[in-house]
């Protein structure tokens, strides 16, 4: 097991954090082994309406301003454009209403290589064009309305476009303005 303190100037030690851990509480998160380069980081915002049916509202990856600490996203996602996304809510959604649960959901995911495999894929800026040999892991899922799906719907509603969640392509019918890409910055 390796220990890495995400947050060094807050942390010098590992005795220093862990006795504010256990004084304050906390959460440990597992991290793949492999370079933070090649560790991609998307989240699915989907709706659960008190019948069980489900919307996919949208998906963005995260960029990084130190290690694991996002600072901005990317809409739509691009980083793994293998998996259905409307899939994965669909599964999960359903999953979620047999424990009574409805309203909002944000699904975060990150993906990486897998270890146990030969070949590996680099992650860019631009995503991956192969993602066979990833690993897809959830580790968080909010169940709100997050600011980051918010402004998802947002700028659906300003550019009255639509995102295929099959297929991750995000379509604005007039007028024609190429790839378009949304960045959110906090």
């Amino acid at each position: 097991m390796k220990i890495k303190i995400n947050m060094p100037h807050l942390y010098q030690t590992y005795n220093e954090y862990i006795t504010k851990f256990i004084q304050k509480g906390g959460v440990i998160e597992a991290a793949p082994s492999c370079p933070v380069s090649q560790v991609a980081s998307s989240s699915i915002g989907f709706v659960i309406d008190p019948t069980g049916e489900v919307e996919f509202l949208g998906s963005y990856d995260k960029f990084f301003s130190h290690e694991y600490t996002s600072c901005g996203y990317f809409f739509p996602q691009k980083s793994v454009p293998s998996l259905n996304l409307q899939s994965i809510c669909q599964t999960l959604a359903k999953t979620m209403f047999e424990q009574g649960v409805f309203g909002y959901a944000c699904l975060d995911i990150i993906s990486f290589p897998d270890a146990l495999s030969r070949k590996t894929t680099e992650i860019s800026d631009k995503g991956s064009n192969n993602t066979t040999n990833r690993v897809f892991w959830a580790v968080d899922l909010n169940c709100y309305m997050t600011t980051q799906v918010a402004s998802t719907l947002f700028f659906d509603f300003l550019m009255q476009g639509k995102l295929d969640g099959t297929s991750g392509f995000y379509s604005i019918p007039k007028p024609v303005l190429g790839k378009i890409s949304f960045v959110l910055l906090f």
